[in-house]
């Protein structure tokens, strides 16, 4: 039995039979939930890995068996299993709805795989095009400095940087040459970019679309070829973003990476919105163990189910026996969200922090 098999079963054993809105039993789960956030999964066969990743991502690109023999190939060849995650530094905030494919990325990291988290401090500057109306405002150098000077310590705690890289795409992108660059756009079909719901809806209407956005997906890919990932990781928007890494990674001679996308986590307030900052249905990376309880406990109660499958280490078997409980009326929402909001400031904060706010 794996090690995580082992907690799930002892976990279990409370959801079945305990009285969910007592704090004894908050304290247990939520000991034995937070001290899965750092489980080794490393004695889970290749199989194994690929269908716990494959349980909370949207879309796996070829297919998890690809996954899988991926990570056995990486593993006989005794080289590190490339796990990629990027982010452009646009604002100075990474939130929960960010969190979702880093969880996964600890994950892989946690099943001994490793993992380079990207800052496109380069593609910052063009601004990722994907499901906007309008070109996003252009940043400046000190825009983006600003923006980035936090990031590495907001997801510190789901990745752990002395096990991880930590790199910045301006590194390699600022070497491109003009030759390198037509050379690959030279390979790329418009065809591609053109997929794009947003881009067509926008030049259809006439609102503007320069050619740096046109082209960002491409740029954004050449952070693929520069590690030689072997997955990448991202929300279901970036799905084209992504395909057209595996497009470049092959036009540059390299194994096409495999692409795992997450679902959008819907925002706190309910409404069908994703989670955002500009929306303010948001719960920060830096907000306090307080103010984090407060709006996870204010989330309508069909959030319930999805957040715990997103931002828990929770499986679908023990969210099952949750979701049984609450039909059956021998649980109550708000002590499951009690439990959810406690699990979720423990991963931000650590255990102790929890409870409700004096």
């Amino acid at each position: 039995m794996s090690r995580l098999s082992e907690s799930v079963t002892r976990v279990m054993q409370i959801l079945e039979g305990s009285d969910l809105g007592a704090d004894y039993t908050v304290a247990q789960v939520l000991d034995e939930t937070t001290a899965r956030r750092s489980l080794d999964l490393s004695d889970l066969s290749p199989q194994e890995q690929a269908a716990l990743v494959e349980g909370r991502a949207i879309n796996m690109i070829p297919s998890a068996a690809a996954l899988a023999e991926k990570i056995t190939a990486a593993q006989a060849a005794r080289r590190p299993f490339v796990v990629k995650y990027g982010i452009d530094p646009t604002s100075p905030d990474v939130h929960l709805g960010h969190a979702v494919p880093i969880i996964i990325a600890s994950r892989f990291q946690r099943m001994g795989h490793h993992v380079v988290f990207i800052i496109g401090d380069v593609t910052a500057k063009i601004g990722d095009p994907s499901g906007r109306s309008s070109e996003r405002p252009a940043l400046t150098d000190g825009d983006i400095a600003r923006n980035l000077s936090t990031y590495q310590q907001q997801v510190t705690p789901f990745i752990d940087f002395e096990r991880a890289d930590l790199r910045f795409n301006g590194e390699w992108l600022n070497k491109v040459s003009l030759p390198q660059l037509v050379e690959i756009l030279a390979r790329v079909p418009v065809s591609m970019s053109l997929q794009r719901e947003d881009f067509r809806t926008r030049l259809a209407e006439g609102q503007g679309l320069s050619v740096a956005e046109f082209v960002y997906s491409v740029v954004m890919a050449m952070d693929s070829v520069a590690i030689t990932a072997d997955v990448e990781l991202g929300g279901v928007d970036q799905l084209l973003n992504l395909q057209m890494c595996r497009k470049v990674m092959a036009i540059s001679d390299q194994k096409p990476e495999i692409v795992i996308t997450t679902p959008l986590i819907e925002g706190t307030d309910g409404t069908g919105a994703k989670m955002s900052k500009s929306k303010g249905n948001y719960v920060g990376l830096t907000a306090s163990p307080d103010d984090v309880y407060g709006r996870m406990m204010s989330i309508p109660d069909h959030l319930t189910d999805p957040y715990l499958k997103l931002l828990t280490e929770w499986t679908d078997e023990e969210i099952e026996v949750i979701t049984r409980r609450l039909a059956e009326g021998t649980a109550h929402p708000m002590a499951v969200k009690h439990i959810l909001a406690g699990d979720v400031v423990a991963a931000l904060h650590g255990l102790g922090r929890p409870g409700r706010p004096s």
